[in-house]
C-alpha cells in the first residue's frame, strides 16, 4: 500500500487475559488463568516499582522474584499437561504441592533474613540437615522448570557441571579437584548471593526486565508498524528492497525486544511473505529474517539481556558495552545487507512496486514520536544517568505516545496485556538466569575456571588464534541448543579469563563470547531462530539454517577481527579507529562479494577465489596485509568496470534458480 499510515496494532495471540475473555474454559481453568495473569502483572509492576523508586535488599529481592517466576512457571508449564489451558489431571495436585513448597521457601527466607539480620547469607550460620535438603529440593525444582521452559540442553549442561563439582576427584587429571559435599554446594547455591540468586538473576532483576517492559510497551504503542513502514520507505525501491527492509526493520525491533526467536515471529510474519512475493525463494527469505532478527541482540542502545550481565561481570557502565558494540553490530548488518543485494542481483529482483511503498516523509511525519523514547533513553545514558531510571522514563514515554493516535492507545485492558506479556517473558528469562547462576557457582566453588584457564593456555601454547578458535567452537556448539545467556555465562566463567590472561583486551574477550553466543542461534544443526523462520515460510528447517549460515559467513570472522584490532570497539586513537573500521567494512564487502559471486557484474570463479583471499587479508590487523588486499580489490574492481558495458549481454538470471 502506498499509504504512509502506521499499521494497526495487533493484540498478542498468546495473552492469558485474551484467552480468558475470548475462549470458553472450565471454572477451574479460569481460576488458574486469572491467577497466572495476575501474578504476571504483579511481577511486571514489581520491576517497574524497583526501577522507578529503588530496589530493596538484593538477596530478598532476588529470591522473591525467582520464587514468583517459578510459581508462574509451574502454572504455565504444568505437570502432565501441554499448557495451562489443557484439562486438569492428577498432575495438578503435584503442581499444588510444588507451589506450596516454593511459597514456604520464600516465607522461610524472609523470616531468617529478619531474625538473623543478614547473618543468614553471610556465612555466619550453621544449617540443619533439613535446611540443606530444603535447598536441594529448591534447586531440583528450579532445574525441572528450566527443562520445561528452556528444554533439555540447558538442563543437561547444568547437570554436567553439578556432577563435576560433586565428583571432581574422579575427573581427568587436567581438571581433577577435591569433590564438594552436598552441604557446601547447597550453601553456595541457595544460601548465598553468588549462586542461584547471583549475577545473572541480579542483572535480570535490576535491568533486563524493565527493558523487556519498555519493548513491550513500545510495540503495543505501534512501534513495530512504524519501524516496518520506515524501513520499507527507505529501502523498498532499491535492488532487493523487500529483503533490505526486513533486515532494517528486524534490527530496529530486535534492539528493543532482545529475543531472536520472538523477533522472527513478530516481523517475519510480514517480511517473509513480502520477500517471497517479490521473487526470493521462501527458504532464502526465512534465512534473511532469522539472521536479521538474531543480530538485534547486539545492536545498541538496548541490545539483549546478556549485555547487562556482561557490564556487571566486567564492572563497567553499560554505556561502555553499548558503545563498543556499535561497529561490530554495523558489520553484522552490513554483511546481511550485502547478501540480500547480491542475491537480488543474481535473480534480477528489483524494488517493491511504487504503489506499495510508503513515502519516508509522511511516515516520519506521522510516526516521528516513536523515536522519542529511544532518543530520550540514549540521551540519559550519554549524560551518565541511571540505566534503570532511563528505562523507566522511556517506558512511561512509550505509554504516553500511544495516545497520539486513536487506534494505538494503550487502554487499561491493553495495559494489562502488556504487563502480563512482560511477566510471561520474564519467567523464562529469570528461570534461565537462575540456572546460569548454578553454572557460575559450580565453576567458582570447584576452581574449574582456573584449571580451564591453565589448560587452555597450555594447549594453545600462547597462540591467541588457537585459543580464540577453540572458544568460538565451544560457543557455537553450546549456542545451538542453549540460550544466549547460558552460553555467554559459561564462556565468561571458563574461557574469557584465559583469553584475557593471554593478552586480549577485556572488552574484546567478553564481546567475542557474546557475539558467538548470539551467532549460535543461526548455526546448524540446531539453529533455533532459523527453525522459527522456516515454520513461517514453510521451508525445510535445515535448508533455512544452512542458508542463514551462508549469509552470516562473513559475520563469523568479525569477532576475530576486533579481537586482534580493538580499534573496531572504538578503543584507541581516532586515526587508527578510522583506518581499521574502514578496511573492515571494505573487507566484509569483498568477502561477501566473493561468497555470492557478484560485484558490478557476475564474478568468474578465479576472481572469486582471489577476492576471497584478498578480503581475508584486508580483514587482518596488519597494515601490509590490508594494503595488499586493497590493491587486489582495486584491480578486480577495475576489471569489473571494464566488463560492465557488456553486462547487458549476459543471460538474465532466472528467478528461483540455483545458487551461483
Amino acid at each position: 500500500m502506498r499509504s504512509s499510515e502506521i499499521p494497526e496494532v495487533k493484540v498478542e495471540s498468546g495473552s492469558v487475559f485474551n484467552t480468558l475473555l475470548r475462549s470458553r474454559v472450565s471454572p477451574g481453568l479460569f481460576a488458574i488463568g486469572l491467577l497466572v495473569a495476575s501474578l504476571c502483572v504483579l511481577l511486571s509492576l514489581f520491576h517497574l516499582y524497583t526501577a522507578s523508586i529503588g530496589s530493596t535488599e538484593s538477596y530478598q529481592t532476588r529470591t522473591f522474584v525467582v520464587s514468583l517466576a517459578m510459581i508462574i512457571g509451574f502454572l504455565l508449564y504444568p505437570t502432565g499437561r501441554k499448557d495451562w489451558t489443557s484439562p486438569l489431571n492428577p498432575g495438578a495436585l503435584v503442581d499444588v504441592l510444588i507451589i506450596a513448597f516454593i511459597v514456604a521457601a520464600q516465607i522461610y527466607v524472609w523470616y531468617q533474613m529478619r531474625a538473623t539480620q543478614g547473618m543468614f547469607i553471610a556465612g555466619m550460620m550453621d544449617f540443619e540437615r533439613w535446611e540443606i535438603w530444603f535447598g536441594v529440593v529448591y534447586v531440583v525444582l528450579l532445574l525441572e522448570l528450566t527443562r520445561r521452559c528452556a528444554g533439555w540442553p540447558m538442563l543437561l549442561i547444568a547437570l554436567l557441571f553439578l556432577a563435576y563439582v560433586l565428583f571432581s576427584e574422579y575427573a581427568p587429571a587436567a581438571i581433577r579437584a577435591p569433590s564438594t559435599s552436598v552441604s557446601v554446594l547447597t550453601r553456595n547455591l541457595v544460601y548465598n548471593v553468588d549462586g542461584v540468586f547471583g549475577v545473572p538473576v541480579g542483572a535480570m532483576t535490576d535491568y533486563v526486565i524493565i527493558f523487556v517492559l519498555f519493548g513491550q510497551m513500545l510495540a503495543a504503542a505501534g512501534a513495530a508498524g512504524f519501524f516496518t513502514s520506515l524501513a520499507t520507505s527507505l529501502t523498498g525501491r532499491q535492488t532487493g528492497g523487500p529483503a533490505k527492509a526486513a533486515v532494517l526493520s528486524s534490527s530496529l525491533m530486535g534492539t528493543i525486544s532482545g529475543s531472536a526467536v520472538g523477533n522472527v515471529v513478530t516481523t517475519g510474519s510480514v517480511s517473509i511473505p513480502l520477500m517471497t512475493r517479490t521473487g526470493y525463494r521462501p527458504a532464502f527469505a526465512a534465512a534473511v529474517e532469522s539472521v536479521a532478527s538474531t543480530g538485534g541482540q547486539i545492536v545498541p542502545p538496548v541490545m539483549g539481556a546478556v549485555a547487562f550481565i556482561m557490564a556487571q561481570l566486567m564492572g563497567v557502565p553499560y554505556v561502555e558495552v553499548a558503545v563498543a558494540a556499535i561497529v561490530p553490530a554495523a558489520l553484522y548488518y552490513w554483511a546481511a545487507f550485502l547478501a540480500v543485494h547480491w542475491e537480488a542481483k543474481r535473480l534480477g529482483i528489483g524494488g517493491i512496486g511504487d504503489s506499495a511503498i510508503p513515502r519516508a516523509g509522511p511516515v516520519l511525519l506521522q510516526g516521528w514520536y516513536y523515536l522519542l523514547p529511544l532518543v530520550v533513553l540514549i540521551a540519559i545514558l550519554w549524560r551518565g544517568g541511571s540505566l534503570v531510571q532511563a528505562a523507566a522514563i522511556a517506558t512511561a514515554l512509550a505509554f504516553a505516545i500511544s495516545f497520539f493516535r486513536r487506534d494505538t492507545r494503550i487502554t487499561p485492558a491493553r495495559l494489562l496485556q502488556v504487563l502480563e506479556s512482560t511477566g510471561r517473558i520474564s519467567v523464562i528469562i529469570l528461570v534461565v538466569a537462575a540456572a546460569a547462576g548454578v553454572i557460575i557457582s559450580v565453576v567458582t566453588t570447584s576452581g574449574l575456571s582456573w584449571r580451564s584457564l591453565s589448560l587452555l593456555v597450555s594447549f594453545a601454547d600462547d597462540r591467541m588464534w588457537i585459543a580464540l578458535l577453540l572458544s568460538a567452537v565451544v560457543a557455537l556448539i553450546l549456542g545451538m541448543g542453549v540460550s544466549t545467556t547460558a552460553v555467554y555465562v559459561t564462556l565468561a566463567a571458563i574461557l574469557v579469563p584465559a583469553l584475557i590472561q593471554m593478552g586480549l583486551e577485556p572488552m574484546a574477550a567478553h564481546l567475542f563470547a557474546l557475539y558467538y553466543a548470539v551467532i549460535g542461534l543461526i548455526t546448524p544443526p540446531v539453529a533455533m531462530a532459523a527453525f522459527a523462520a522456516a515454520g513461517i515460510s514453510g521451508s525445510p528447517p535445515m535448508q533455512v539454517a544452512l542458508l542463514a549460515a551462508r549469509i552470516a559467513l562473513p559475520i563469523y570472522l568479525v569477532p576475530f577481527i576486533f579481537a586482534y584490532q580493538p580499534a573496531l570497539l572504538l578503543i584507541g586513537d581516532w586515526s587508527s579507529i578510522v583506518i581499521h573500521v574502514s578496511t573492515a567494512f571494505v573487507g566484509v564487502f569483498m568477502f561477501s562479494s566473493a561468497l555470492w559471486g557478484h560485484m558490478l557484474v557476475r564474478l568468474y570463479w578465479p576472481e572469486r577465489l582471489v577476492l576471497f583471499a584478498a578480503g581475508v587479508m584486508l580483514l587482518s590487523p596488519w597494515y601490509l596485509g590490508a594494503l595488499l588486499g586493497l590493491s587486489v580489490f582495486a584491480f578486480i574492481l577495475l576489471t569489473q568496470w571494464m566488463r560492465r558495458p557488456q553486462a547487458g549481454a549476459e543471460r538474465r538470471p532466472v528467478r528461483g534458480g540455483r545458487d551461483a
